[in-house]
């Protein structure tokens, strides 16, 4: 018997449109912190000398870039880390997705409210 790859994995569980919804919820929210962590290492700059340039504690960045975190940090915290590593922040916005899950449902994903919005459609509305 062999033992299924992450990969593998991850694609079982995303064909499920439950799964595949909160994944792609979340994907923002990690995606930001990969970035920072992309940028302060593009700059050269360990969490202690980034902290030192912030003027705050390690600890506080190791927060911010953990994907693991609860907080979300503000859009000033944000702007402020950018500048630290030599980069401003540039702000967009994208059309939400939707994802039929069968004819009679649709799940909308909400990013900026991080959460799912269930709408129930009957089939003869589409027609």
């Amino acid at each position: 018997m062999t033992r299924s790859t992450f990969t593998d994995f991850k694609k079982k569980a995303l064909s499920d449109p439950h799964v595949r919804a909160e994944y792609e919820a979340l994907s923002a929210a990690y995606n930001l912190r990969k970035k920072l962590i992309g940028l302060s290492k593009k700059a050269g700059l360990t969490q202690e000398e980034l902290a030192k340039r912030l003027h705050t504690q390690k600890s506080n960045i190791s927060r911010l870039e953990s994907v693991n975190s609860k907080i979300s940090p503000k859009l000033s915290t944000i702007e402020e880390y950018a500048k630290a590593v030599g980069f401003k922040l540039e702000l967009d916005f994208v059309p939400q997705k939707t994802l039929k899950v069968k004819a009679s449902q649709e799940i909308r994903y909400c990013f900026f409210e991080e959460k799912i919005q269930w709408r129930e459609e009957e089939r003869d509305r589409e027609r």
